[in-house]
């Protein structure tokens, strides 16, 4: 801040900064007010002024900064960095829960900005009752568009900007993104470094690592071609025969969720199909035998110290 770019994890922090002069602040009845501007990519967001104490020129004072600042497409997805090591296996990341590495199995390096780094787990977790009653009996069944997460909202960016995240959209397959991409019913698959964990890939990061591993690995897969509507997506251009088992260890040749209404249906949820190797639609009711491929984010700063090394082509 003030100068500088920083990155932002969390709601609130703690960030000590060097006030140059007293005209950085305003004073109102005895309280002196700051308004610090940051700097997201190509975005700046004003922060709202902030209470703090009375202090005299060049003095550091430790404020605390409630942040809200809206993700945008470059934060969530972003530019794609080290597509050619797309399907890797990281070897040194595990859940916390050991139950949860098990499920999980493995975990593979899914898509990564210069922000976020995201991992997908290399079984598929197959879930025992349908999405409508999962969302249900978390807590969802009177949720709208506007109760979907920050992560669910950043993550289906287009659809965000057509307006399908509103209090009148009530529809099931809004409610089933909800129960997906809210962090705390996946929070089992993180770790320490985590910043989240949700139930599988949005259609557009999908879409991306896709796109990014193919120009990569020059194939012959097709790029999926996104549509928006106002209340989901459509596909073009991903055939069966784009498909080896092989190809990417197998990151893209699922049978799951992923965290996107369809454009289909107000009951229907996007997934990938296994057999017919397409982006489909499915019931969020009544459908048992889809399951999930969670997806893990950590900060990429953190993946590459930490992780980057551990990548194993196998």
């Amino acid at each position: 801040i003030d100068g500088t770019k920083a990155e932002v994890t969390q709601t609130t922090m703690r960030k000590t900064i060097s006030l140059p002069n007293n005209k950085a602040f305003t004073e109102e009845n005895g309280t002196r007010k700051l308004t610090l501007t940051l700097k997201w990519d190509n975005t700046d967001e004003s922060l709202n002024e902030i209470d703090t104490q009375i202090g005299q020129a060049g003095e550091t004072l430790t404020i605390p900064v409630k942040l809200t600042i809206q993700q945008h497409i470059e934060s969530y997805i972003g530019n794609a960095i080290n597509a050619d090591k797309y399907g890797d296996e990281v070897m040194g990341y595990e859940c916390s829960n050991p139950e949860a590495q098990k499920e999980a199995g493995a975990w593979r390096l899914f898509y990564q900005n210069k922000h976020y780094t995201y991992l997908i787990s290399d079984n598929q977790i197959p879930i025992s009752d349908t999405l409508e009653n999962l969302y249900i009996s978390a807590g969802y069944a009177d949720n709208t568009g506007a109760d979907v997460s920050d992560v669910g909202k950043g993550l289906n960016p287009m659809l965000k900007d057509e307006g399908g995240f509103t209090s009148s959209n009530t529809n099931r397959n809004i409610k089933a993104v909800g129960y997906l991409t809210d962090s705390k019913q996946w929070s089992k698959y993180g770790n320490n470094d985590t910043i989240f964990a949700i139930g599988g890939p949005s259609i557009e990061l999908f879409a991306k690592s896709f796109n990014e591993a193919g120009k990569v690995a020059k194939d012959g897969r097709k790029e999926i071609n996104i549509v928006v509507n106002s209340l989901g997506y459509g596909y073009s251009g991903w055939g069966h025969d784009d498909f080896e088992t092989s190809q990417n260890h197998g990151i893209y040749r699922r049978e799951m969720w992923l965290v996107s209404p369809s454009r289909d249906s107000k009951d229907l949820i996007s997934t990938v199909s296994f057999t017919v190797g397409s982006i489909q639609a499915n019931w969020v009711y009544g459908r048992k035998t889809t399951g999930n491929c969670p997806i893990v984010c950590i900060k990429t700063s953190v993946f590459q110290e930490k992780y980057e090394k551990t990548l194993a082509d196998e």
